[in-house]
């Protein structure tokens, strides 16, 4: 509803609700399901997320059914930067820029801020870290909801990119797989 004419601001403005309502469905997440697996093997919590995709399909089919959705891009983003040969739409480069800056962003707060250090230091080593008084339990709640914010952000800025469809997660689950099958379980 909110492509196509719609000036940049109110994209924008969707995409970042869209990244709060996924934090919202995070903190769920993390209550109801994340933090009774916290003391369990990795591999338990692949199936638990995997578990909750399959259930997360069943109800985007019943909410919006079966079929494609698209959603044009903002009206600013109709051309195309042509050089040569070489032609990419503007909405990409615009996507390629945003992912810098939250690139960048992140790269900040993990290592320019206290909150940042404090997720590193629980990744490290959260036994060691709850030792020195660390509140280990929020630190995870809150990576949680920083990961599905960036989810939900990243979803709201590229829905123009793609259709939408419930078998969409289907499609990068696969990656998703191949990343732990190379990095290792907790990698």
């Amino acid at each position: 509803l909110l492509g196509g004419e719609v000036p940049l601001w109110a994209y924008l403005g969707a995409a970042a609700a869209g990244a709060v309502l996924v934090a919202a469905l995070g903190l769920l997440v993390d209550q109801f399901i994340l933090k009774r697996l916290r003391q369990v093997e990795d591999a338990y919590v692949l199936i638990a997320t995997y578990a909750l995709l399959l259930v997360c399909e069943g109800a985007t089919k019943l909410v919006w059914g079966l079929g494609y959705h698209s959603v044009p891009p903002p009206a600013m983003f109709d051309g195309a930067f042509v050089a040569g040969n070489f032609v990419v739409p503007q909405f990409s480069l615009f996507v390629i820029a945003a992912g810098i800056v939250v690139f960048v962003l992140i790269e900040w707060m993990l290592n320019g801020t206290g909150v940042g250090r404090l997720i590193k230091a629980v990744a490290m080593d959260a036994w060691t870290a709850r030792l020195l008084g660390v509140n280990v339990t929020l630190v995870f709640t809150l990576t949680v909801l920083i990961g599905f914010a960036l989810a939900g952000l990243a979803g709201g800025l590229l829905l123009s990119n793609q259709s939408l469809s419930p078998e969409l997660a289907g499609v990068f689950i696969i990656q998703a797989f191949g990343v732990i099958i190379v990095g290792g379980m907790g990698s």
